[in-house]
């Protein structure tokens, strides 16, 4: 059964225009560089709209990754003033409901991105929100992090055991956000290190638009 740390939310119906479909299993999103303002203005206003339409699986966490020192709520409440400033005015009651239904799964591990030992404390962090609330499910890791730190961060990932291959129940993904290489050569030498940790299908690539 889940508890406080993870959330239990799911609206009887998806809004109309959604067509039907399939929720997945328990699931928790790893924002790497959470405090930053991609998370702000466009990911947690994303995670939002996709509760309020029942696309979120009914068991669902959230984790801010950051080098700045935060608690819990301190991160949460600065989520919340997020979602009040970039969702619509016009759906503001709807949008409070929905984010205090995901809030209790929300929360944060201050992380230095290139040091070893501060990913084996995210081990044992996202473990116990996983037992905590009652299975391992899929994790997803999102790096909205300057450049430099993508292949750090997935070589640091790979070493404490977080990612979860493609024949596991459950297999990782990471989204890399912002730029993917500056130039042809720095891209295929990312290209190379991601693929020495992950299969080409755990691999989402995001560049700016």
């Amino acid at each position: 059964m889940a508890d406080r740390s993870s959330v239990d939310f799911m609206p009887a119906q998806a809004s109309d225009n959604v067509a039907a479909v399939r929720v997945t299993e328990p699931s928790t999103v790893v924002i790497f560089g959470a405090t930053g303002d991609l998370t702000a203005r466009k990911l947690i206003p994303a995670f939002v709209r996709l509760a309020a339409q029942g696309l979120l699986p009914g068991v669902f966490s959230i984790v801010g990754v950051a080098r700045r020192t935060l608690t819990d709520l301190v991160f949460r409440e600065s989520l919340k003033q997020t979602v009040d400033k970039h969702l619509s005015r016009a759906a503001a009651g709807r949008n409070a409901d929905v984010w205090d239904a995901l809030a209790p799964g929300v929360h944060y591990c201050p992380l230095r991105f290139d040091q070893p030992a501060d990913y084996r404390r995210l081990t044992e962090f996202l473990e116990r929100i996983e037992t905590e609330r009652g299975a391992p499910g899929q994790r997803l890791f999102y790096l909205a992090t300057a450049p430099e730190f993508f292949q750090p961060i997935v070589e640091n990932l790979s070493a404490a055991g977080l990612i979860r291959g493609p024949g596991d129940r459950c297999p990782s993904r990471v989204i890399i956000e912002k730029p993917f290489g500056h130039d042809l050569e720095s891209a295929l030498a990312l290209n190379r290190g991601t693929g020495r940790v992950l299969d080409e299908d755990q691999i989402y690539r995001i560049d700016h638009y």
